[in-house]
Formats: structure tokens, C-alpha cells, sequence
């Protein structure tokens, strides 16, 4: 697994020649499909870049505005996902179970789809009302769009976990 092309000492300058030039159309945001050709162009293979991806983009929009990236650049904590190895397989994991629970790859776990994965670790919540559900929703949705992006998930998994001691 390579490591990502460079940290967060890089200047946002290069970020921000990055996003201009993957940003074809002038909008002032990238798609994902933009976002993607970006991060291999700056040296990712497909499956770490769909990981940054699905990091940059805390709400789940399918976009990513100039802000956003250079956010998540300054923080270097999307990098640290990607050249850790152990950090990543969990993320890479993670992300891979979103996917298989966000059915309609709108890059969110609407209500549905949420009992769908709530239901997959117990039977019982298959049988719970959508009161209950809506409930266990609003834990894990923080900015209150009434679905769940990928940063909430991981967000919540990371919560379990280090609550049970299994990860740092």
C-alpha cells in the first residue's frame, strides 16, 4: 500500500491547484468522480482515494467544495488514515460495510436503510418501532439531515469500539 503523496506541511497552495485543476466545469466544487481522479493523480491507488473521499465528505453530499478539502488537508487526519496500515484496513472495512448499507449510493444512510444495518447485528431491531428507530437515528446523525454520511458512522463504529477498549 503506498503512503498518501504528501502531509499536512504541504502548503495549501497545492491544494488549492489540485482542486482548480480537477475542477473542470468552474463550480467551486468537485464531484466525486473529481475528487477521485485528483487523489490519483496525487499518487493514491482507487481504494485509498474512495477512502479520503468518503472522509472529506462529512455530509455525505457527493461533493466536495475548495473549503472542505483544504479542511481536511489542514488536519492531516484523512492522511494518517491512509499511512497507517492498521488504521486503514479498519477505515477501508468501514467503508466498505457503509456501502453495502447505503443501497441507493446516495452517500447516506437514509432511515430504511439504517434499521436495514441495525437489524444485521440483531434481530431484535428489526422488530422495533419507527419511533425507536428514528431514536437510534438521531444518536448517530450529529448534523440532524435525518440520515447518516460516512464521517457520522465512522464517527459512531469508533465510539463502540474504543468504548470496548479494541481500538486507539
Amino acid at each position: 500500500m503506498a503512503k498518501s503523496p504528501f502531509g499536512k506541511d504541504v502548503p495549501a497552495c497545492v491544494i488549492r491547484s489540485y482542486f482548480k485543476d480537477a475542477d473542470k466545469d468552474d463550480s467551486g466544487s468537485l464531484e466525486k468522480s473529481e475528487v477521485l481522479a485528483m487523489l490519483r493523480q496525487m499518487g493514491m491507488d482507487e481504494r485509498q482515494a474512495e477512502v479520503c473521499f468518503m472522509l472529506v465528505d462529512k455530509d455525505g453530499s457527493q461533493s466536495v467544495s475548495e473549503k472542505e478539502l483544504l479542511e481536511w488537508h489542514r488536519t492531516g487526519e484523512g492522511y494518517k488514515m491512509v499511512d497507517d496500515p492498521t488504521r486503514y484496513a479498519f477505515v477501508r472495512r468501514l467503508v466498505d460495510e457503509f456501502k453495502k448499507y447505503d443501497k441507493d449510493a446516495s452517500g447516506v444512510i437514509d432511515k430504511a436503510e439504517f434499521r436495514a444495518l441495525l437489524a444485521s447485528g440483531s434481530d431484535a431491531w428489526s422488530r422495533c418501532s419507527d419511533k425507536q428507530i428514528a431514536k437510534a437515528l438521531k444518536t448517530v446523525d450529529k448534523d440532524g439531515s435525518g440520515t447518516v454520511s460516512f464521517s457520522e458512522y465512522l464517527a459512531w463504529v469508533e465510539t463502540k469500539y474504543t468504548m470496548n477498549g479494541n481500538i486507539k
